[in-house]
């Protein structure tokens, strides 16, 4: 009996010795597998990351759990784990993408986004059903951006139509006057020709004008979708703006009250920036009467730095504040063609600051002034 309690003491020991060694065999290669699915998936995320096209993959619950570079610079760099709707508005777009879910077919649409700025995008949506970071099934969109191609279709019909809207006045106004010259009352009167030569000068000047403004916000809404990352110091901009006026200001008798003496930078493109200053600040010295004065005030919250223009001038209607970043249009028509506008000024710093991921808000009283404030997000 001792020897038989012995025997099965000792076959006992030797099966728990097997399970525990089991055991440490079966967790040893779960981590070797979790290993070698984390190397997988640093894998995959590294190669993803050199590919141009904006990549996002959706799990199961239709949340976001990868974003390649191009993906966040376009997006955000906190989309990961937001829900996808709350990032890609088209419902073009979000019905796809729902279909996919429950037909499990991969498809291409094409998808208009008009948030943060707009993009056409072609989206080759794929159903991946095998397991991929960490999912059982994956689904993996790519995003190709034929925003450029689209724009140039549209600026290339809207260009034409400006032109030959806008144009047409000026150019009326030179063939009479040269009408008038060559066989007119003019012909044999020299005050006369005087005074049509220095109409015509004026409205060649305006057309000048016009075409330059029109030029540049064409080239600015191609690439409103691209954004400048460089590190700006808003400082510098401000006083080159006020330094560049200085001229200007002077034959008005304007002063600039220069207050931005923070040292705040933000991401953008300088020369970008400065038009924007430029277009405002101008503006504020164009529409305000001699001896006047305009303030500057810069100020920063969290995420964006916040600049303030402050003039004295003639104002804007309450009802026109929503549409003078309109391209050509004008409050007063009269008064702008009689200082110079070319009603393109603000059109270029909204699309401006569009670039920029930026706000523009507005703030005026007919008779007492305007305020223009202008948001920008801090270089962090």
């Amino acid at each position: 009996m001792e020897y038989l309690l012995i025997f099965l003491a000792i076959i006992f020991f030797i099966l728990i010795n097997k399970f525990f060694l089991k055991k440490k065999s079966f967790n040893k290669n779960i981590q070797l597998n979790n290993d070698d699915t984390s190397k997988n998936n640093f894998a995959w995320t590294q190669t993803l990351d050199l590919i141009n096209d904006q990549i996002i993959i959706l799990n199961r619950n239709k949340n976001i759990i990868f974003a390649n570079k191009a993906a966040k610079k376009q997006f955000g760099s906190k989309i990961e784990l937001l829900n996808y709707t709350s990032v890609i508005r088209d419902s073009n777009f979000i019905e796809a993408i729902n279909n996919i879910y429950q037909n499990k077919e991969s498809v291409s649409i094409n998808s208009e986004i008009k948030f943060p700025t707009y993009q056409f995008l072609k989206a080759n949506i794929n159903y991946i059903d095998q397991k991929f970071f960490n999912e059982d099934f994956a689904i993996m969109v790519i995003f190709q951006d034929l925003t450029d191609l689209v724009k140039i279709e549209k600026l290339k019909s809207d260009f034409v139509a400006n032109v030959s809207h806008e144009l047409r006045t000026p150019l009326q106004s030179i063939k009479l006057g040269i009408e008038t010259i060559i066989a007119g009352p003019a012909k044999k009167d020299e005050e006369a020709k005087k005074k049509f030569l220095n109409i015509m000068k004026n409205e060649s000047n305006r057309m000048d004008r016009l075409i330059t403004d029109l030029l540049s916000l064409s080239k600015i809404e191609q690439e409103e979708h691209k954004r400048p990352n460089n590190k700006i110091n808003i400082n510098d901009i401000l006083s080159l703006v006020s330094s560049n006026l200085e001229a200007f200001l002077k034959k008005k008798n304007i002063q600039i009250l220069n207050n931005s003496q923070k040292n705040i930078d933000v991401r953008g493109d300088y020369n970008k920036l400065t038009e924007i200053f430029y277009n405002i600040i101008e503006n504020a010295v164009k529409y305000s009467e001699e001896n006047k004065e305009i303030i500057i005030n810069s100020d920063e919250d969290e995420e964006n730095a916040i600049i303030k223009i402050i003039d004295q001038g003639y104002g804007i209607p309450k009802t026109s504040i929503p549409r003078v970043t309109e391209r050509f249009f004008r409050v007063d028509p009269e008064k702008s063609k009689k200082i110079g506008g070319t009603g393109l000024g603000l059109a270029i710093v909204k699309h401006l600051i569009n670039q920029h991921r930026g706000d523009l808000e507005i703030k005026s009283e007919l008779g007492k002034g305007s305020e223009f404030i202008v948001k920008l997000p801090k270089y962090n």
